[in-house]
């Protein structure tokens, strides 16, 4: 183990559990993808089957109970997106198609992988898919041209996840020669793929909308204010955006 595999780590679970967080606490799913959190779990639901015969490390038995742990952590958001906040749920702008991220995967997983086992084509499945499964928010972020700071900062913590393991890869390969070609290219995939997507919000000019101070208060990892009023936030998304688009414009005028 080292420090920039436990910083990747650590990130990871931070961007999963600020996003349960904040759901939670404001009551609404505005702005994260339902469709990207659907293929998380099923990235977390094939990556490590092998946890009870395939003794690695401590420290890599420790990381499977961890990605078991987030599968149950992404149930809860995929409940908390369909189910319990499904009034803020932008689902007219979650219009990525997942089949063509899907199916390569799979294809690619059948193909190119360490063992034709169930257990290793499914983890290099989750491997693929991984790479991938964020495409959606992307998508929709870049749709809307809007983007929430919480959504941002769990962007920002799952591409510091990857980011960090670089380094690691780079520390395994000249302390132990250890290199993985699969998992080191879907990883640097990854990266390039947030890269991607920040400077394409940048391009097309994405907005930044925010959530009032009140609300915040509810949530223990927000530290900033905004101009939402909270008591919007439970309400129609659609009309959300409508109204802010109408004081705009009387603003102009």
């Amino acid at each position: 183990m080292d420090i920039f595999r436990l910083a990747g780590d650590s990130c990871h679970g931070f961007a999963i559990f600020f996003l349960i967080s904040f759901m939670i606490g404001c009551k609404s799913c505005c702005g994260i993808s339902g469709k990207s959190q659907l293929l998380f779990f099923l990235v977390y639901t094939t990556r490590y089957l092998d946890l009870l015969f395939n003794f690695v490390s401590v420290y890599n038995t420790i990381i499977k109970i961890h990605y078991i742990s987030l599968t149950a952590a992404t149930a809860v958001t995929i409940f908390c997106i369909f189910i319990f906040y499904r009034k803020t749920y932008q689902w007219k702008d979650d219009t990525f198609l997942t089949e063509i991220l899907i199916v390569p995967s799979m294809i690619l997983a059948v193909t190119i992988n360490h063992e034709n086992t169930p257990t290793k084509i499914l983890w290099t499945f989750s491997i693929y898919l991984e790479a991938l499964a964020i495409i959606p928010q992307f998508y929709m972020i870049l749709k809307t041209k809007m983007l929430t700071k919480h959504v941002l900062i769990y962007l920002v913590a799952l591409g510091l996840y990857r980011t960090f393991y670089i380094p690691n890869w780079i520390y395994r390969y000249l302390s132990e020669g250890h290199y993985d070609e699969i998992a080191d290219s879907a990883g640097i995939a990854y990266v390039l793929i947030y890269l991607f997507g920040a400077v394409a919000m940048f391009c097309i000019g994405v907005k930044m909308m925010d959530f009032s101070k009140n609300m915040l208060q509810k949530n223990i990892f927000f530290i900033s204010s905004t101009t939402m009023p909270a008591d919007r936030l439970n309400g129609d998304y659609d009309q959300l955006v409508e109204e802010k688009t109408s004081v705009k414009a009387d603003i102009e005028k």
